[in-house]
């Protein structure tokens, strides 16, 4: 269900370097939390171990002519089956995008495609950013990529309630626990 080949570098306990501003002592932390995380083996404790990554979800409608729009909207990171792709998981897309975006782009992004609040029906979860996205966009590494780190992948991914996408999450987060213990060890 997934290849390691798709991991990149920026997917293990490095993920402390993602901020080349990171302090030594801030990198040794990361790596110790991330090498803590790798004790878990149901990936829905990792999500919720990291529940503070987003400081609200905002769910909303759009049509699905609009998804593809939504979808290729360069202000968003996205997360959820439309990241694992990218990170070698064969998990097909569903009409469901799962992203993160700039606190700042919040409002352009619901009116520029139209996102309606609604009670039932949601298929865009938005999870703003208080700091944006230049960030991750700006290391070299990142620069072409839509996809949201492996690791917020496997919580965002937890987070859904069907079986594929539930075994999709386990699949990423034993590849990715393997590789941090191996190299914390």
């Amino acid at each position: 269900m997934v290849s390691s080949d798709h991991l990149s570098e920026s997917d293990g306990p490095e993920l402390a370097a993602l901020d080349p501003r990171v302090a030594p002592q801030a990198e040794r932390r990361l790596g110790q939390y991330l090498a803590s995380l790798a004790e878990e083996s149901d990936p829905g404790q990792v999500g919720w171990r990291l529940r503070g990554r987003s400081a609200e979800i905002i769910q909303r409608y759009v049509h699905p002519s609009v998804l593809h729009s939504v979808i290729a909207d360069p202000r968003l990171l996205l997360t959820g089956a439309h990241a694992a792709r990218e990170h070698g998981c064969d998990l097909m897309p569903d009409e469901f995008v799962d992203a993160y975006v700039g606190a700042d782009d919040i409002e352009g992004v619901i009116a520029d495609h139209g996102l309606i609040e609604v009670d039932d029906g949601v298929n865009v979860r938005l999870r703003p950013v208080g700091d944006g996205l230049g960030w991750w966009r700006s290391l070299p590494e990142n620069g072409a990529t839509r996809a949201a780190p492996v690791l917020l992948v496997v919580a965002d991914l937890s987070e859904r309630d069907d079986a594929r996408t539930a075994l999709a999450a386990g699949a990423l987060w034993d590849l990715l626990r393997n590789r941090i213990v191996r190299q914390s060890s």
